[in-house]
């Protein structure tokens, strides 16, 4: 199943962000998650890791090494990254769950070191994390000859993390359901992004908790999107165009998270979400929302041209700002990671 043992095997590969044009949460579930319905779009803005494969080693527990640079973020952003314990990173989990799943935990295992250049920021919404993770089990499954078939690939996405499977395509829009499991492709809408984020994190179990509580002070549930008959209208695809038509105009376009954090977030957190969405739409976005749970928003631009110019009016104020556009609809022949390999390295 896996290569020599004096073989050593090398990839880089790239992970996309994503934002989330639309939006809406679920009530809690009896397990505790809650279900959504998403659109997601993946963009140009990558984390690059390098993964080497060395000898294999009976210490696979210490066999995992991890370097981090996140010099091109801002100082408030990278510190948390780089800080970061080995094992907590979803990286480690990822590497770990990809050779216990092969059943390579008795000597087969790899030794494997991931050096990871950060440029989407951690707990911004962007599913940064998400997406290192399925590079991660995408280009071990590659290196080591595809042990892995695409259904065990996506069941070990699933359980790393609810974003996760959908970085496994690597790029283009999908509509999302689930707990982010269920994936229908969707095609890429040719539009540009700008992304402002405010130099805080957002982390995710704490705005559901917000999100809960909010909706518990108000008594009402405010995906109303969420409903069947309001999902069919709002995103379904007009029968004569393969784009769902709200795209159009972004009628019907979300985010359950906003009013939860506009409500119940800090008088900081307040204050940034209303001046990125006030500043985007005055530079021109058609359509500005939150992506994810936070913390960075985004505002959508219909030529490329405007989204530069907008982000370099932005970059005045704010000090993570970036134009980007989305990432092409690049479906892998899975369980290989071939389209988002960068370099494939090989010495024996």
């Amino acid at each position: 199943m896996f290569y020599g043992q004096f073989m050593v095997s090398s990839m880089i590969i790239e992970a996309p962000c994503k934002i989330n044009l639309h939006l809406a949460v679920g009530a809690k579930r009896p397990d505790g998650f809650h279900d959504i319905t998403s659109v997601f779009l993946s963009l140009n803005l990558c984390d690059t890791l390098e993964i080497e494969l060395k000898a294999p080693s009976l210490s696979f527990v210490e066999s995992v090494e991890i370097e981090t640079d996140a010099s091109e973020l801002p100082a408030e952003l990278a510190a948390p990254l780089e800080a970061l314990p080995p094992k907590q990173n979803i990286i480690y989990k990822a590497a770990k769950l990809f050779w216990k799943t092969c059943g390579a935990l008795d000597g087969s295992a790899r030794p494997v070191k991931i050096t990871v250049k950060k440029r989407i920021p951690t707990g911004a919404g962007l599913g940064g994390a998400s997406s290192d993770a399925a590079a991660t089990l995408l280009a071990l499954n590659t290196l080591t000859g595809g042990p892995l078939s695409t259904a065990v690939l996506r069941d070990a996405a699933a359980e790393l993390g609810s974003d996760v499977p959908f970085f496994l395509d690597g790029g283009g829009a999908a509509f999302v359901e689930g707990r982010g499991e269920k994936i229908r492709a969707l095609p890429t809408p040719k539009l540009f992004v700008v992304l402002l984020n405010p130099l805080f994190a957002s982390a995710t179990a704490r705005a559901f908790k917000l999100l809960d509580d909010f909706r518990a002070s108000t008594q009402r549930l405010d995906a109303d999107s969420f409903k069947e008959e309001n999902r069919s209208k709002t995103l379904s695809p007009d029968p004569r165009s393969p784009v769902p038509r709200s795209w159009l105009n972004f009628s019907g376009f979300q985010n359950d998270f906003l009013p939860a954090l506009d409500a119940l977030g800090t008088d900081a957190e307040k204050a940034a979400y209303r001046a990125m969405l006030a500043d985007l739409k005055a530079a021109g976005a058609e359509f500005a929302s939150l992506s994810g749970s936070g913390s960075t928003c985004f505002g959508v631009f219909a030529r490329e041209s405007d989204a530069k110019a907008a982000a370099l009016t932005l970059g005045e104020k704010w000090c993570w700002v970036t134009s980007v556009s989305p990432r092409l609809d690049c479906p892998h022949d899975l369980p290989h990671a071939d389209s988002r390999i960068l370099a494939d390295k090989s010495l024996i």
